[in-house]
């Protein structure tokens, strides 16, 4: 998935930008999106993962949202650089930030606000039992 997200970022050789710069990218868009499908995806040996959830169906758009949130972490670390070409900052972080919006116009388009989907998340009654008592404490007017 790393190898995706640097080719994304014009930079397979990884020159620009480093595996851990893009190993942080993709945990901010792998959270990101199990958030909105309300599902927590996993990748085989990111974070200790030992095995892939993410449906191969999304694994492009997990790309983009990387590459996203890698080149705008960049963009930030440079942002004060004096050694920077003119408008670089900018062109970094408008690329970057076109590459999250098109990151969350899918997620938005798949996974609609409106649809519930944590397992039973909206559920009309409480999963468990109710408790009846003062939780170990005294009653008023029975000291």
């Amino acid at each position: 998935m790393v190898e995706r997200v640097a080719g994304l970022l014009l930079d397979p050789e990884r020159v620009k930008y480093g595996e851990a710069e893009m190993l942080a990218g993709l945990r901010l868009a792998l959270g990101e999106l199990s958030l909105r499908a309300g599902e927590a995806y996993l990748l085989t040996g990111l974070d200790g993962a030992m095995e892939t959830t993410l449906p191969e169906t999304l694994e492009t758009l997990l790309v983009i949202g990387a590459a996203g949130y890698t080149a705008l972490a960049r963009a930030g670390a440079r942002a004060d650089w004096e050694l920077q070409d003119e408008g670089e900052f900018q062109r970094l972080q408008t690329w970057a930030e076109g590459r999250l919006e098109d990151f969350r116009k899918v997620m938005r388009s798949l996974y609609p606000a409106h649809v519930p989907r944590v397992h039973g998340q909206y559920r009309s009654q409480a999963p468990w039992a109710a408790w009846h008592g003062t939780l170990g404490e005294e009653e008023e007017g029975s000291a």
